[in-house]
C-alpha cells in the first residue's frame, strides 16, 4: 500500500469540520454529534462510505470504523491499515483547530472492548442520514482531484474520437450488422486491455469504466445512465453514446448523438442543442442556485421553440467526482443548493420522442438528441469544457453517404454538400475538352470502383494478359508484394504452380499438368505519378484483405468437415431439474468468459451463460465424463468434463471436450505481499475459502447423483486416481497425469488431454 498524503488529509478534514460547524443556511449536518462511516467487503462500485474514504486517505479502507467526533476521531481497523495511518498523527499533532486520531486494533477474536470504547461518546444519539452533506462539502475539488479528473476526461475523448467514433463510421460504411451490445462490450474491452489511449503519466492499471458504455439506436432512447445496451442491431439513423471512465477514483463523462444521413430539420434541431448547452454553460457559475440554472435553460427552450419542451430533459447534469453520479447536486427544478467554484459537473441534456416522418423504415421514424460533457464551474464567467477534445459540432458527428449507389462511402464532413455546389458552379464555366477529360477521369474512377466491388464479391483478379484482362481466382495467388526500390514502386504477384512446392498443396489442385502456367506476375510505377503508386497501394491491401478472408472461410469448411448434426434437446418442464450456477465453460464462448447455469434435461444438458448463448450436450453423445470428486481439496478449481463421441462447433472450431468448472479459491497470489500468521483478515479468508470448497463439492456431487441416477440413458462419471498419478508431457508443460477406470486424463490444465486406454493394444502404467 503506498503512503498516505498527510497534507491532503488535514486541508479536506478542515474543510469536513468547517462544513460541520457552519451556520450558512446550506449547511445539511442536522446538527450532527458525530458522524460513522463504516466500509465491510461488498462489491459495491459507488457508495458514501468509500467515498468519504478514498477523500480523506486516498483509498479505501475495507473492514475499517471511523468515529468522527468534535475533538477525537476513532478508527478501528487492521495492524496493516494502522501502520498506513500513521503519518496523520503527525500532521493532527500541529493542528489545534482539528481533532486528534486514535486508532484501535481489531482483534482477532473478539472486538467489544474496543467499540465500548469508541461508543462511549455517542451513546445517547440518534442515526440521521448526512450523505447529502458530505456530498456537498467535497464537491468542490482541489488541484489534486482536478489533476485526476483532467486525465480522466483526457482518456474518454481518446476512446471517444479514436476508437468509438471510427468504429461506428466503420460499421456504417461496410453495412455490418452489429449488436448494441457488442460494440459496449468491444468499448469496455478497449478501456481495460488498450494502453494507446492511456495519455504518458497516467498509470493504466488504475483506469476503470464508470459503467458499461451505452449504445443506443433504432426509435428506443432512454436518455438515462441506468439503462444497458440493447441486443438490437445498430440501426444507421440516430446514434447515441454514453462512454464514461474513472482514474484513480476520480470520474468522467460524455455524451455524443451521430446522424446518418440526417434530415434538414434534424440537423436544425441538433443545432439549437448545442445553443442550449452553451446556455447551460453560461448559467452555471459560482453562487448561482441548480434549480435556478435550470430555469433559465428550460425559459431558452421555450422561447426559442415552444414545441420542444414537452421532450426536453427533465434533469440536465449533476455534480460528479469520486461518485458518478451525486444525486444530492442534480441540475433539476427542485434543487435549491448554491453552485460553488470548484466544482465539477457532468451537463447532459437533450431531447427525446421527436419525430422524422421522412424515415425510409419504422425504427427512423423516432429519434433523440443527448450531448454531455463534464465541465468545471470557475471563480468567474461560465464552466469550462473537461471533454472539449471530444468535439460535438455536426461536421464532427454526422455521416453523410456519397452518391455512388449502394457502394457510396462514409464521410464525416457536412461541406460535403458545398463542395458539390462549387463543382458544378465550376463545371459550367469548362471548355468542351476539360468537360471531356474530367467526365473520363469520373469514368474512371467509377470503373475502379465497380472493379473493386466485383473483385471482392467474386474473390477473382482481373489482371492484364499481353492486353487482354484475364481472371485468376484469389485461390490461385500464393503471395503478394510490395516493395519500393529507388523511384519505382513494385507489386508483385507470386501464382500456384505445378513443381512450385514441394509436396502437396491442401487445396491446390493441377487436373492438367502440361498446361501453361503463370509463375509471377509483377507491375511497376514511377513513385512521381503518385495517383498511380497510391493505386498500387491501394490493390495491394485489397488483395491481402480477399485473401484473408477466403483463406478463413476455407479453413473454418475444414474444420465443419466430418461435423455430426446432433438431435435437439428435450427440454423438462419440472423445476426440480439438478442445476448448477455461476459455472464457466470451456471452450469459451465469444472474446471473454462469462458465466453461465447448467441443468439437466430429459436427453441431456444445457449450458446457459449470462449473454444468453446456449451450449447443448446430449447424453447419448457422452462417450466419458469425469468428476474428480473432492477435488478442490489439491485443485483450484472444481470440475465436471465431459470427452464427447462426436465434436460440436464453438466459435467456429471443433471440441470434443466440454468442461463446467468454478474456482474456489486465488488462481494467483501476490508474493510481494508480507503475511503475518495471526492476520485476521487472512484467517477469515482462509475459513471463508474452506466453507466455499466445502459447499461447491457437495453441489456437484449432488449434480453427479442425479445426472447418473436418469434412467434412459447410461451416464457414469469416472473419478481420477490420485494415489496413482505421475507426471508427463503430454503437450508443452509438465502436468498430472491421472488414471481414470478407462482413461489417463489431466483435466485442470488447457487443453486437457485424455487417452482412452481400450483404444490401444498395449499399455502399462
Amino acid at each position: 500500500m503506498a503512503n498516505v498524503d498527510a497534507n491532503a488529509f488535514a486541508d479536506r478534514l478542515s474543510k469536513l469540520y468547517a462544513s460541520w460547524e457552519s451556520a450558512d443556511e446550506d449547511n445539511q449536518w442536522n446538527d450532527m454529534d458525530a458522524l460513522v462511516v463504516m466500509v465491510g467487503r461488498d462489491d459495491v462500485l459507488y457508495s458514501k462510505s468509500t467515498a468519504l474514504q478514498t477523500w480523506l486517505f486516498g483509498y479505501e479502507l475495507t473492514d475499517t470504523l471511523c468515529v468522527f467526533c468534535a475533538n477525537e476521531i476513532h478508527v478501528l481497523t487492521s495492524k496493516k491499515k494502522a501502520d498506513f495511518l500513521t503519518p496523520l498523527h503527525a500532521v493532527l499533532k500541529g493542528k489545534k483547530d482539528l481533532p486528534t486520531l486514535k486508532t484501535y486494533l481489531r482483534s482477532k477474536d473478539d472486538d467489544t472492548e474496543s467499540l465500548v470504547t469508541i461508543s462511549s461518546g455517542i451513546k445517547n444519539s440518534k442515526a440521521v442520514d448526512v450523505s447529502a452533506a458530505f456530498a456537498y462539502v467535497s464537491a468542490p475539488k482541489d488541484e489534486t482531484e482536478l489533476d485526476l479528473i483532467k486525465k480522466a476526461c483526457q482518456i474518454t475523448c481518446n476512446v471517444f474520437s479514436k476508437h468509438v467514433k471510427k468504429e461506428i463510421v466503420t460499421i456504417v460504411d461496410e453495412e455490418k450488422r452489429v449488436k448494441h451490445s457488442k460494440i459496449a462490450d468491444g468499448i469496455d474491452q478497449v478501456v481495460t486491455t488498450e494502453k494507446k489511449f492511456i495519455p504518458a503519466g497516467v498509470d493504466a492499471d488504475q483506469v476503470e469504466i464508470c459503467y458499461s458504455p451505452i449504445i443506443q439506436s433504432g426509435g428506443d432512447y432512454q436518455l438515462k445512465f441506468s439503462t444497458v445496451s440493447s441486443e438490437e442491431k445498430l440501426h444507421f439513423g440516430t446514434i447515441i453514446c454514453y462512454l464514461g471512465i474513472r482514474y484513480k477514483s476520480y470520474c468522467s463523462n460524455i455524451v455524443r448523438t451521430m446522424f446518418v444521413q440526417p434530415t434538414q430539420e434534424m440537423q436544425d434541431h441538433y443545432e439549437f442543442l448545442l445553443s442550449v448547452y452553451d446556455k447551460a454553460l453560461e448559467n452555471l457559475k459560482e453562487g448561482v442556485k441548480l434549480s435556478d440554472v435550470y430555469s433559465a435553460v428550460y425559459d431558452y427552450v421555450g422561447q426559442q421553440h415552444p414545441e420542444l419542451q414537452e421532450s426536453f430533459t427533465k434533469t440536465i447534469g449533476f455534480a460528479m467526482g469520486i461518485e458518478f453520479r451525486e444525486g444530492s447536486l442534480p441540475i433539476a427544478p427542485k434543487c435549491n443548493l448554491t453552485v460553488k467554484k470548484g466544482m465539477v459537473f457532468n451537463i447532459n441534456l437533450g431531447f427525446s420522442g421527436l419525430a422524422n416522418p421522412s424515415a425510409e423504415d419504422e425504427e427512423g421514424k423516432t429519434y433523440a438528441i443527448f450531448i454531455g460533457d463534464t465541465v468545471l464551474v470557475e471563480e468567474s464567467g461560465p464552466a469550462t469544457e473537461l471533454t472539449a477534445l471530444s468535439k460535438k459540432k455536426l461536421s464532427s458527428i454526422a455521416i453523410f453517404l456519397g452518391n455512388e449507389g449502394e457502394n457510396g462511402k462514409a464521410s464525416i464532413n457536412t461541406d460535403m454538400l458545398q463542395d458539390q455546389k462549387w463543382l458544378d458552379r465550376t463545371r459550367k464555366e469548362m471548355t468542351a475538352e476539360e468537360k471531356r477529360k474530367t467526365h473520363q477521369s469520373e469514368l474512371s474512377r467509377h470503373m475502379n470502383e465497380q472493379a473493386k466491388v466485383q473483385y471482392k464479391k467474386y474473390e477473382a483478379l482481373i489482371l492484364p494478359i499481353h492486353g487482354y484482362p484475364t481472371p485468376f481466382h484469389i485461390s490461385t495467388v500464393k503471395n503478394i508484394s510490395k516493395s519500393e526500390e529507388g523511384e519505382y514502386t513494385y507489386l508483385r504477384i507470386n501464382f500456384f504452380h505445378p513443381g512450385g512446392s514441394l509436396g502437396r498443396v491442401d487445396g491446390v489442385v493441377f487436373p492438367d499438368g502440361e498446361a501453361t502456367f503463370v509463375k509471377e506476375i509483377s507491375f511497376r510505377s514511377s513513385s512521381k505519378h503518385g495517383s498511380v503508386a497510391t493505386n498500387l497501394m491501394s490493390v495491394f491491401q485489397l488483395i491481402k484483405e480477399v485473401q484473408k478472408k477466403f483463406r478463413a472461410r476455407e479453413s473454418e469448411k475444414k474444420e465443419l468437415e466430418g461435423y455430426v448434426e446432433q438431435e435437439s434437446l428435450v427440454l423438462s418442464s419440472n423445476k426440480g431439474n439438478a442445476r448448477l450456477k455461476d459455472l464457466y465453460m470451456r471452450p469459451v464462448i465469444g472474446s471473454r468468459r462469462v458465466q453461465g447455469t447448467l441443468e439437466a434435461h430429459l436427453n441431456g444438458l444445457r449450458y446457459t451463460t449470462l449473454k444468453g448463448d446456449k451450449v447443448d450436450i446430449l447424453y447419448k453423445n457422452v462417450k466419458h465424463a469425469f468428476f474428480p470428486g473432492e477435488p478442490s481439496k489439491n485443485e483450484m478449481i472444481v470440475l465436471l468434463h465431459f470427452h464427447l463421441k462426436h465434436p460440436l462447433i464453438i466459435g467456429k472450431k471443433k471440441h470434443k471436450d466440454m468442461q463446467f468448472y468454478t474456482e474456489v479459491g486465488e488462481i494467483m497470489t501476490d508474493l510481494g505481499r508480507t503475511q503475518h500468521l495471526h492476520d485476521r483478515d487472512d484467517l477469515m479468508a482462509e475459513q471463508a475459502e474452506r466453507e466455499l470448497r466445502a459447499k461447491l463439492d457437495n453441489a456437484f456431487d449432488s449434480f453427479r447423483k442425479k445426472v447418473e441416477s436418469q434412467q434412459q440413458y447410461h451416464i457414469d462419471f469416472e473419478k481420477p486416481f490420485r494415489e496413482l498419478a505421475f507426471h508427463g508431457v503430454p503437450y508443452r508443460s509438465t502436468v498430472l497425469l491421472q488414471p481414470t477406470t478407462n482413461c489417463l486424463v489431466n483435466l485442470t490444465e488447457q487443453p486437457p488431454f485424455i487417452i482412452v486406454l481400450d483404444e490401444f493394444g498395449a499399455r502399462a502404467l
